[in-house]
Parts: structure tokens; C-alpha cells; sequence
């Protein structure tokens, strides 16, 4: 979306400038004329459209923020790929030390367990599925099991829990992490 914007009277669409092109919207007078309906023809050339869509718009006018840079150097100096071909990076931080290792996140993260630990009483059919993702997300190596001398090293622990879309076909069982 760009600035430009032009309005017209009360009843009647803005057109607004996007970087592919300007468009209409809002509402119009329920009561019209034959006579003052307003018809408007475009002829776009597709190719310079979907050339215009897939370019990289760059805005010169704007200089990234000293944490946009930090960002870029942690990107630029930690980025490796496995034999596998998987990129790995660094996470972005805005301190060298993460705070959160110093909070209660194993804390909280064992109340939503048990949580979702008395859910699984309830529904049995829950629980294999869950468990099922678990293991899914070991086997591709999304998460790891923390071994018992690592338990109290400073780490994050993300607390999560089960959505279920029964509608759906596939995947009933989604989970969601909260890094709040």
C-alpha cells in the first residue's frame, strides 16, 4: 500500500495506490441512476503485473534498525547446512544471554503437562494422537528428550497443547507451543 488515497463524497469508493497499481473499495449509493453509473476499463499487462508482484520492493527512502542489522550479521555469521542439506541458524536474540533461562519456564511448562495429563484421562483417544505428533516430532528431530544430568542447566522450555479439528480429514491433532 502506498500513501496515495483519493476520496470522494460520502457513498461513493477511495481509490488507493499499491505498488501494483491502485485500487477501489468502499461502499457506493444503494440508489443509482442509470445515467451516472461510472464504468471503468483495464487493460493490465499481465507479465509486468506478475513482474511487479514477485520483484523484491525495496524501499530506498528507509535504513534498517540496528536490530534489523544485528539480526542480519547473526543470520550471515551463523547460517550452516547438514549433510542432509537442512540450513541451520542461530535464533536472533536481543541479548547475548537469554533472560528467559533465568525464569520458571520448566515450571510452567510441567503445569500445562499436567494439564494436558488430566485432558488425557478424559480422552484416550487424545492422548494416542498426541503422542503420536510427539513422536513425529523426535523422529524428524524438532524436539529431543532432555537428559536427566541436563534437567536443571539453564534452559527454555516451551509449554504446549492439543488442537483438535475433528472436520478434518488428515491431521486431527495439532499442537501449539506458547513462547510467551
Amino acid at each position: 500500500m502506498k500513501s496515495e488515497v483519493i476520496k470522494g463524497p460520502p457513498g461513493t469508493p477511495c481509490a488507493q495506490n499499491t505498488s501494483l497499481g491502485w485500487i477501489l473499495f468502499g461502499s457506493i449509493q444503494k440508489k443509482v441512476n442509470r445515467d451516472e453509473i461510472i464504468s471503468m476499463h483495464l487493460n493490465p499487462d499481465l507479465d509486468d503485473m506478475l513482474k511487479q508482484m514477485w520483484e523484491k520492493d525495496i524501499d530506498e527512502k528507509r535504513l534498517p534498525t540496528p536490530e534489523e542489522r544485528k539480526c542480519e550479521e547473526i543470520y550471515k555469521a551463523t547460517t550452516t547446512r547438514t549433510e542432509e542439506g537442512r540450513y541451520i541458524v542461530k535464533l536472533p536474540t536481543k541479548t547475548n544471554t537469554l533472560l528467559s533461562t533465568e525464569g520458571k519456564t520448566r515450571d510452567i511448562a510441567l503445569r500445562r503437562l499436567n494439564q494436558l495429563e488430566k485432558r488425557f484421562e478424559k480422552d484416550r483417544g487424545l492422548k494416542e494422537e498426541y503422542i503420536k505428533v510427539m513422536e513425529e516430532y523426535k523422529d524428524m528431530e524438532h524436539m529431543e528428550e532432555v537428559p536427566q544430568h541436563e534437567i536443571n542447566n539453564p534452559s527454555v522450555y516451551l509449554p504446549h497443547h492439543a488442537i483438535v479439528k475433528n472436520k478434518k480429514e488428515t491431521t486431527k491433532v495439532r499442537t501449539v507451543f506458547n513462547a510467551s
